[in-house]
């Protein structure tokens, strides 16, 4: 029996999916599993060693032995060729699969909003990426790689304010309920004091196993512990992203779309700004915002897609054609790139 499974690593979790009849759920059913990893180190991308230790951790919990396997991994579209040609050769010599897809995260995370082309932005732990993306293609020439804004620097920011380091569990809590970024003009928006012209603050954060805990700075602090989410003393994530919108569409102009997804893109104020960036535009016609369902797990969802279509088989490499061919002309055959 055929076992597919979609593997997603960040620097912060990993997110996967798969449909192993081990697991035990009902056929159709889709379970996307997020798990903290302690083990990553700081460096801003997901490196072949992390992926050599994520990839047996997942399979063990996933999939039968008996099982022919098709592994599908999202990357970085800046994963370096030489990674992907010992990835392959980790997937196939040492974890057994029949068959290998190389996808690209946030091509994945775009088709899950319905398209292949427009401009993707990934508000991620380590770094933020505007990927702009034609036919399902990133266009890397001018694609943008921030590492030093991001929800790392979020957590640098609150973690001043503990004496004793918080939980994972509270910095997660603090950047969806507490943080905020930018002003805001609807009046009627539950979440906006506009005589102070702060978020409505609160005081205490919910915890996912339901327990309180409190708030330990202000509204204004909140708000300067936000702000590095898309600003740092060089970057401004808003500039960049009318920047790069604002070139591609000039270079596609029937492509008028634009796309938000990450862990920490969820944040109060954080959609907002970005639309106000586009607002400043030039472009031949107006911005298009795709909405996904859940922004964490939308490049696992657009595989998931993927999978069930009828090209899918096409884009996988073989075993056979793995022995055969060799890991460098595997890449070249499959993975396609602007450069």
């Amino acid at each position: 029996m055929e076992s597919i499974v979609i593997v997603d690593a960040g620097r912060h979790s990993v997110k996967y999916l798969s449909t192993s009849k081990r697991n035990r759920r009902k056929e159709g059913d889709k379970c996307i599993f997020n798990d903290i990893s302690p083990t990553m180190t700081q460096a801003v991308d997901v490196s072949l060693a992390d992926w050599n230790e994520v990839l047996p951790k997942v399979l063990s919990r996933e999939v039968d032995p008996a099982d022919d396997l098709t592994l599908f991994i999202l990357t970085q579209p800046l994963f370096s060729r030489r990674d992907r040609e010992l990835l392959f050769t980790t997937c196939f010599e040492y974890l057994g699969a029949k068959k290998v897809c190389l996808g690209y995260a946030p091509v994945a995370a775009h088709f899950a909003a319905g398209e292949v082309s427009g401009v993707n932005v990934d508000i991620g732990f380590s770094a933020v990426r505007i990927t702009p993306i034609y036919q399902g293609i990133p266009c890397t020439a001018i694609s943008e790689v921030y590492p030093t804004i991001g929800a790392a620097h979020v957590d640098e920011e609150l973690a001043r304010y503990y004496t004793v380091g918080p939980l994972p569990q509270e910095l997660t809590a603090l950047k969806s309920q507490v943080c905020w970024i930018g002003r805001h003009d609807c009046e009627n928006d539950e979440k906006w004091d506009n005589e102070s012209g702060f978020s409505r603050f609160v005081d205490e954060i919910t915890l996912p196993d339901g327990s309180c805990a409190r708030v330990p700075f202000g509204p204004h602090d909140a708000l300067q512990a936000g702000r590095r989410l898309l600003y740092n003393s060089t970057v401004s994530l808003p500039d960049s992203f009318q920047s790069i919108y604002q070139s591609f569409s000039i270079e596609f102009h029937n492509c008028p779309y634009w796309s938000l997804f990450g862990g920490a893109s969820d944040m109060f104020g954080v959609n907002d700004t970005l639309t106000r960036a586009l607002s400043g535009s030039l472009p031949l016609t107006d911005p298009i915002q795709l909405r996904l369902r859940n922004s964490c797990n939308a490049p696992v969802e657009g595989a998931s897609i993927v999978s069930q279509l009828n090209t899918f088989k096409s884009m996988c490499v073989g075993v056979e054609s793995y022995e055969e061919d060799g890991p460098e002309r595997c890449v070249h055959s499959k993975i396609l790139d602007s450069r």
